[in-house]
């Protein structure tokens, strides 16, 4: 099995001749000229949202390879996808305890929580010059955030083949509730958000215990909303709190093996 990231949350997971794909996003504000391969993303046999944020789902159309590839996304985010005007035909509503084998992978859903926005965070973005220099911009972004709403329909995915496990978070939290599994393979973890985000991921860590952790969503992916959030305390604090677990944070459009 193996992962490749493409930038924001945009996950490709491969299993032999099983590909599928995470939370698609094109990144037209990032400052980052490295074009996405489509090509490979568009081999993919399914699509799966983990929240219809829309820089987790706006662009999932757009990286299918055919109009029959499927788009599992909750309730909530094909109707916000029907409001916005794209076509729903293909769109599969999941949510929590639900399974979906895909080729030679089995996919569980399990109930997730997105990060809480801390006020240091929000004031990085509130007094900050570049925002009101590209206010148009920014007040674009703003607008487009508000069009896919989420309420509770964030979702963590639990991938199972070829005697591998792989988490897939997108969003630096987890629901209080769940049970989760413990002892993945990889866990794939958003990191973007808040300003103390190594002391929250440490959190997601404990709970879920992976053999390995890959950061996504750290890039500076829609400026000046976001800028790119520093990994080297997040690796520091892994490798001492968490003796044995691999952290690493991966380079665009790399194939990593599991």
């Amino acid at each position: 099995m193996r992962v490749m990231w493409l930038g924001t949350a945009t996950l490709i997971l491969e299993n032999a001749d099983t590909r599928i794909l995470f939370d698609p996003y094109l990144m037209p504000y990032a400052k980052y000229k490295e074009p996405i391969p489509m090509d490979e993303a568009k081999k993919a046999s399914a699509v799966f949202v983990t929240h219809p944020h829309f820089d987790h789902f706006m662009d999932a159309p757009d990286f299918r390879g055919s109009e029959d590839t499927p788009i599992y996304v909750s309730g909530n985010g094909i109707a916000n996808a029907a409001r916005n005007g794209f076509s729903t035909t293909d769109m599969v509503p999941v949510k929590p305890g639900d399974e979906i084998e895909t080729g030679n992978l089995r996919i569980r859903v399990h109930q997730g929580k997105h990060v809480s926005f801390d006020i240091p965070n929000a004031l990085r973005v509130g007094l900050s010059p570049k925002t009101y220099f590209h206010f148009p911009r920014s007040v674009k972004i703003l607008r487009t955030h508000k069009s896919f709403p989420i309420t509770s329909d964030i979702y963590v995915y639990e991938i199972q083949g070829s005697e591998k496990t792989v988490m897939v978070c997108g969003s630096c939290d987890l629901d209080e509730e769940t049970s989760y599994p413990h002892g993945a393979d990889l866990l794939a973890l958003a990191y973007q958000g808040r300003a103390d985000l190594p002391k929250q991921s440490a959190n997601v860590l404990r709970r879920v215990n992976p053999k390995a952790v890959m950061l996504t969503h750290f890039d500076d992916a829609y400026p000046p909303i976001t800028t790119e959030k520093k990994t080297d305390r997040f690796l520091s604090a892994v490798q001492k709190n968490f003796p044995g677990m691999r952290a690493f944070v991966p380079e665009r459009n790399t194939w990593y093996e599991i």
